[in-house]
């Protein structure tokens, strides 16, 4: 899990009447440039607070290329620096840190895609149909077993076809946990597998066919699992934690200057996806949405 820092201050830093370079970069919602190169964004407002309450002068300085900060900050050019950093064990050996204040991650965007009501419902019927089909096969078994149990003593029609289907709707609602009373069970035997199928339907059906429903409903498109990223076209932003995440995953990506650039190529179809920081990805996929 990434850790989004706030500030990201030099060693060398002291608190005097100069006025702080404070570079930044786009890395929407946490840093926005306005058409007037003015940052604003929460962690612009925060920095804000922080320098009002200390009382330090401070100019931005506005960058596009994330490569640009930490060798600037390391070469004395800026003081802070303020564009979504993730903390790394290699970074903090150069620089220091503030505490971490958000939880990230890496996203991947893709083009959307409309697969069509037939295809979807297709493929939700194939992540379903071998529970429901356990589930049939187990019912059928436990019909069979309480009709034994019961023939002969009036539970059930003692006629084979009308009987087992008493029965297939006594499992059935037994399994549910619910019960009529329309039928029930006189013979020991009969009541303690009744009992067991109660326990067994609250237990271990009911958790196990909500899990199941719940994976179908919320269907994890391919697009969006690491897997799917081996031998597609990626972009990421240059000398990000992306780019170094995709390097230790055997990942080939295509890296540019920042995410505007990495969007053009995604809808320019030069590139399958991009990944990059999860708010990021959010945001822009939101603004593309609005258009």
């Amino acid at each position: 899990m990434k850790r989004i820092l706030l500030l990201l201050l030099t060693l060398c830093i002291a608190i005097n009447s100069k006025a702080l370079k404070v570079v930044v970069k786009p890395f929407p919602p946490n840093v926005i440039i306005n058409q007037n190169g003015k940052p604003h964004g929460f962690d612009i407002e925060a920095w804000e607070y922080i320098a009002q309450d200390l009382s330090l002068d401070f100019d931005y300085h506005v960058v596009d290329e994330f490569k640009l900060i930490l060798p600037g900050i390391e070469d004395t050019l800026y003081d802070i620096g303020i564009a979504g950093i993730t903390i790394r064990s290699d970074r903090e050996e150069r620089i220091d840190f503030s505490h971490a204040y958000m939880s990230s991650g890496l996203s991947i965007i893709t083009l959307k895609t409309d697969h069509g009501f037939i295809p979807t419902a297709w493929r939700m019927i194939l992540r379903i149909w071998r529970p429901f089909l356990v589930l049939a096969i187990y019912l059928f078994l436990c019909s069979i077993l309480i009709y034994w149990a019961e023939y002969g003593n009036k539970s059930f029609d003692d006629k084979f076809k009308k009987g087992m289907g008493q029965a297939v709707y006594f499992t059935n609602t037994v399994t549910s946990s619910t019960g009529f009373g329309d039928f029930v069970p006189k013979t020991p035997i009969g009541r303690t597998i009744a009992c067991c199928m109660m326990w067994i339907g609250i237990g271990i059906i009911f958790p196990y066919m909500t899990a199941v429903m719940n994976d179908v409903l919320n269907y994890e498109d391919p697009q969006t699992n690491k897997e799917w990223l081996k031998g597609k076209r990626i972009a990421t932003v240059e000398s990000s934690s992306s780019e170094n995440t995709l390097y230790e995953m055997g990942i080939k990506t295509s890296l540019y200057k920042n995410i505007k650039e990495c969007q053009t190529a995604l809808d320019d179809n030069t590139v399958d996806g991009i990944v990059f920081d999860m708010p990021v990805v959010r945001w822009c996929a939101k603004q593309q949405s609005e258009k």
